[in-house]
C-alpha cells in the first residue's frame, strides 16, 4: 500500500506579540501531514503547547495545495 504525504503551511495567530516567536503577532510553520485530519491534530496540539508556556492563539490557517488549487482550512480556538 502506498501512502503520499502532502505539505501543509500553518499560520497560528496570536492577540499580542511574542518576542523571538511572534514579534507581529503571527507564527509560521509547515510540517508534512498524511491527511487534513492530521494536520488539523497537528495545529490543535501546538496551540496547546504554546497556550502551556506562552499565549494561547486565537486562530491557525492552514494552506494546501491540491489538484484543484489552494486550499485554506481555518481552526478558530
Amino acid at each position: 500500500m502506498r501512502t503520499t504525504c502532502k505539505m501543509y503551511r500553518f499560520c497560528f495567530y496570536f492577540a499580542e506579540p511574542i518576542p523571538e516567536i511572534a514579534e507581529d503577532g503571527t507564527h509560521k510553520t509547515r510540517c508534512s501531514c498524511r491527511s487534513l485530519k492530521g494536520a488539523e491534530n497537528f495545529a490543535r496540539k501546538h496551540a496547546e503547547i504554546f497556550g502551556r508556556h506562552l499565549n494561547t492563539p486565537t486562530k491557525c490557517v492552514i494552506e494546501y495545495n491540491t489538484t484543484t488549487g489552494k486550499k485554506t482550512r481555518e481552526i478558530t480556538f
